[in-house]
């Protein structure tokens, strides 16, 4: 459950952070480097600010915006307007309250307070009224943070079917995880609904339906490795990459040795091979084979 050190909460507030301040970094950057490592350990949690604080009463529940979505929250433990720097004043917060998720859209917000439309700049309220369900919200996001990729696939919300293969930048290497590239599981989740939930080696590979979805269990593979991205100038993590398998075939793509799975890859490459180029990127299949062994 979300802790409340203050459980007398008079406000919830939208603050609203500049990507340029943060060089932006990818949500996951900031959620792991600021939130859980800088400001969880600077004394008494200070946010500085440059030109103004929040003018709210302690105990008011913080939800921080970053590029067009809530990536965290804390309840606020005070206002400092003692100078640091550049900075004007600090705000401070209760290191318990301090929490990271999985991203909130705008709609989401909506859907339970209906005065609130979009983000803005602006240091937004949400109705107090509402607080049982923002903070039920905030835990539902919490635990998809934490949960595995596939499920986050399974889980993610589509805004639109519709997709073209064209090359796209790749985003940059998470510098608090080694190796690890950002992969979006709503584009994961675009080629399992393109594919209709059915494992693209064999159709009829139908084991059980996924209580998330309703539909055929699978699962998205990335043909490609994520863990090859350095040596393409383009994003792996695009649709032409991006296959449904049902769990036997993904497993056997992981675990099985080349010699079982050799006609698999075959496949999936020819059907993708094309597709893949238009992305930007270029393979041969004795190539891929070498990246399974």
């Amino acid at each position: 459950m979300f802790i409340l050190k203050n459980k007398e909460v008079p406000e919830i507030r939208i603050m609203p952070m500049s990507t340029e301040e943060f060089n932006n970094e990818l949500i996951e950057e900031v959620q792991e480097e600021y939130f859980l490592n800088c400001l969880t350990y600077r004394e008494d949690c200070k946010y500085y600010y440059r030109k103004q604080g929040i003018n709210s009463s302690n105990g008011s529940l913080i939800l921080f915006q970053y590029d067009n979505k809530i990536i965290a929250s804390a309840q606020l433990n005070g206002i400092q307007n003692d100078k640091y720097g550049e900075y004007k004043g600090s705000i401070l917060f209760y290191k318990d309250t301090i929490e990271i998720f999985q991203p909130i859209e705008a709609n989401e917000l909506t859907n339970i307070d209906c005065k609130f439309q979009r983000f803005s700049n602006s240091k937004q309220f949400l109705d107090i009224n509402k607080l049982s369900q923002i903070l039920s919200l905030l835990e539902d996001k919490k635990k998809q943070y934490n949960m595995s990729y596939q499920e986050k696939v399974l889980l993610a919300v589509v805004p639109n079917e519709n997709f073209e293969d064209v090359p796209k930048d790749k985003n940059k290497l998470g510098k608090s995880i080694i190796n690890q590239w950002a992969r979006d599981p709503v584009v994961a989740k675009r080629v399992l609904i393109s594919a209709k939930f059915k494992c693209t080696i064999d159709p009829n590979h139908e084991y059980f339906k996924a209580k998330s979805t309703g539909e055929n269990y699978v699962e998205s593979h990335h043909l490609i490795p994520m863990g090859y991205q350095e040596k393409f100038d383009k994003s792996l993590d695009v649709e032409a990459n991006i296959v449904s398998l049902c769990v036997v075939c993904h497993k056997k793509l992981h675990h099985a040795e080349l010699s079982d799975k050799k006609d698999m890859l075959y496949i999936l490459f020819k059907q993708r091979e094309e597709r893949l180029k238009k992305c930007g990127i270029s393979i041969k299949f004795d190539e891929l084979l070498e990246l399974y062994k």
